[in-house]
């Protein structure tokens, strides 16, 4: 199963920097209705595109990052997290209705864990009827091999990323 994750340009370099990513936090004991715990990713279906209403402004919203993994990922388990229901959100001052999203956490990963097949960025496409209309700009394959000098194409095999 690939994975998606909504992160910050910072978090994608220290990731092709080769930093192990870790992080521990229990949604539940910080006040949030939630069964997550460290770093959480989304299961790559549905589409990163039909997430973004109700990740809007709980999420870093610079790099979007859809993985492959590389092999068996310890600690990972799957957890519902809690967002605002953009069905039901009728704007400023109706009652905030919530609905519950699969979400797949762990308490690190790296390059050796996952592999990146597509980097894109979240842009606002247009405002209609007083929504935002949002679109991932995606990456072509040859602007990832040279993002921060990092070559991520085939030629690292699973085998090296897993040494």
């Amino acid at each position: 199963m690939n994975l998606v994750r909504f992160m910050s340009t910072r978090e994608l370099y220290r990731f092709l920097d080769g930093e192990t990513i870790s992080g521990n936090t229990e949604w539940r004991r910080e006040g949030y209705a939630s069964s997550s715990k460290g770093i959480c990713f989304f299961p790559a279906d549905p589409k990163p595109e039909t997430r973004l209403h109700y990740l809007s402004g709980v999420v870093s919203f610079q790099r979007v990052v859809e993985f492959a993994p590389c092999g068996d990922l310890p600690g990972i388990r799957m957890a519902k997290g809690r967002y605002r229901d953009p069905k039901s959100d009728l704007g400023f001052g109706s009652v905030i209705r919530m609905m519950e999203v699969d979400e797949v956490c762990m308490p690190k990963y790296n390059y050796r864990m996952l592999y990146p097949l597509r980097i894109g960025t979240i842009n606002i496409k247009r405002i209609f009827n007083g929504d935002f209309v949002w679109e991932i700009d995606w990456m072509e394959p040859d602007e990832m091999k040279v993002l921060r000098g990092h070559t991520w194409d085939k030629r690292h095999t699973r085998k090296e990323r897993m040494a």
